[in-house]
């Protein structure tokens, strides 16, 4: 969670390398400790994708947030 907010503070500040790479960091982290399907490694494709955007790496973004979208609209529970 604290990763996740440093990626915020440098995304905010203009710094986009830090904000990458912090976000990437924390993404592997979240992946290996929680799984593919946790909630935090969603919120962190997110985090990654609005860095990507910033830099208008657009495709890379793109596949991020689908990829954020795919998982949670599979592993969120059926409306009724």
């Amino acid at each position: 969670m604290v990763l996740s907010n440093l990626v915020a503070v440098f995304e905010q500040t203009g710094d986009l390398e830090h904000a990458e790479k912090t976000a990437l960091e924390t993404l592997e982290k979240a992946r290996t400790a929680l799984g593919p399907d946790d909630s935090l490694v969603i919120a962190n494709l997110d985090n990654l994708a609005n860095v990507d955007l910033r830099q208008k790496r657009y495709d890379e973004a793109e596949r991020l947030y689908r990829e954020a979208y795919e998982t949670r609209r599979r592993t969120l529970p059926p409306e009724t």
